[in-house]
């Protein structure tokens, strides 16, 4: 449990450093302008993950899956390439392309068990940002 903490900590910690310039300092949004930050906080409270979380190594299952959703619609609203949605993400441009494959092969088939839940989170997080 102390272990887990720790790790929970670090990833905070490297979570903080990697996007202080975004979440930390005073960001000036233009109204109706889609932002890594707006994206990020709404995906955190929609899914009721802390974005240190979000962005940790954390492999529980709902972890996961929130976090490729928020990779997907990273992907879809913000238009950056998988090298840089990487870069934010502190991970391979071939985890983020995996993760974008994932939900859009879910969201291509309404067939797919996971497929409800899936168009509800992505559809509710794109219409808060």
């Amino acid at each position: 449990m102390i272990d887990q903490r720790a790790q929970i900590r670090a990833a905070c910690l490297d979570f903080a450093d990697r996007l202080a310039d975004i979440l930390v300092l005073p960001v000036l949004e233009k109204p109706g302008e889609v932002t890594l930050d707006t994206i990020v906080r709404e995906s955190s409270r929609f899914f009721g993950i802390d974005p240190c979380i979000l962005f940790s190594s954390e492999r529980q299952s709902h972890v996961v899956e929130a976090r490729h959703i928020v990779m997907y619609i990273m992907r879809e609203l913000l238009k950056w390439s998988y090298p840089e949605l990487a870069r934010n993400w502190g991970c391979d441009h071939t985890t983020v392309l995996a993760a974008c494959r994932k939900i859009n092969a879910i969201l291509k088939d309404p067939a797919n068990p996971r497929y409800q839940g899936t168009k509800r989170s992505v559809d509710t997080i794109t219409e808060r940002v």
